[in-house]
């Protein structure tokens, strides 16, 4: 038993990742099965519901956006290559889906300035996936790629993205963000609160983009490090919420 009152800071990244790595040595001994993937991504679906944000079908987008506004996709990096790719294509049908001049933001290195990471260089290891499938799309021409290449974490993504300049006060947005599914629950909030401080930049629609669908649950990997990192998101928030919903009754 662990009292409320030590959940906080680093002690729910440390919870967190001890809970979901519990969970991921069970799952690959197979004291789970694989529904407990999809019964994660509907626990992050749903948070992003909670959070205001409204499910539409990726090719309604046209339809509902104005694609007079610059796009600008923001992709989150990661060290596991198979999440990565999962990520980086979701990014690029996203780009050829789009009609209006769009800039594409690669973002993160590694976790920390240990060479021995698994990705030397994730925006790099990025931009080579993402040409992989060819050319890029006419409206993201080499010239709107950015590599951003110093965030080891969530909110230097978000921090170090927001601090490019890439942004003019006289035009209007729409912001993709991109990640997997059980990512963008953190990363939007993350987002979310950076912008309020961000004077000056016109925000038409922020867009969530994940690879993973609950009607293709195959689209999702099977292995037990993406159950790791999808349940290390959900525990992380949940952590959260106990101690803000803690905090809330203590104030009556």
């Amino acid at each position: 038993l662990m009292h409320l009152d030590t959940v906080k800071g680093s002690n729910q990244v440390f919870l967190a990742d001890l809970l979901s790595a519990n969970l991921q040595k069970m799952y690959e001994e197979h004291h789970v099965d694989s529904s407990l993937i999809l019964r994660g991504l509907v626990f992050c679906r749903d948070m992003l519901l909670r959070q205001g944000y409204e499910e539409v079908p990726r090719h309604y987008l046209s339809n509902m956006l104005d694609l007079t506004k610059k796009a600008i996709v923001l992709v989150a990096g990661t060290q596991d290559i198979g999440i990565l790719k999962q990520r980086v294509w979701a990014a690029r049908d996203l780009c050829e889906m789009l009609t209006c001049e769009t800039m594409l933001v690669l973002s993160g290195i590694r976790p920390s300035f240990e060479t021995e990471a698994a990705i030397k260089h994730e925006s790099k290891r990025m931009l080579n996936l993402f040409c992989e499938k060819g050319d890029p799309p006419q409206n993201v021409s080499l010239y709107n790629i950015v590599l951003e290449s110093e965030s080891r974490k969530t909110t230097e993504n978000i921090e170090k993205f927001l601090a490019l300049d890439i942004f003019s006060p006289k035009v209007e947005y729409n912001i993709f963000l991109v990640s997997s599914n059980f990512h963008l629950v953190r990363l939007s909030s993350i987002f979310e609160e950076r912008i309020k401080n961000q004077h000056g930049l016109q925000i038409n629609s922020i867009i969530l983009v994940g690879p993973e669908r609950l009607d293709e649950i195959g689209r999702a990997s099977k292995r037990g490090a993406y159950v790791k990192q999808m349940f290390f998101e959900i525990y992380l928030e949940a952590l959260k919420y106990m101690v803000l919903a803690e905090k809330t009754n203590s104030s009556k």
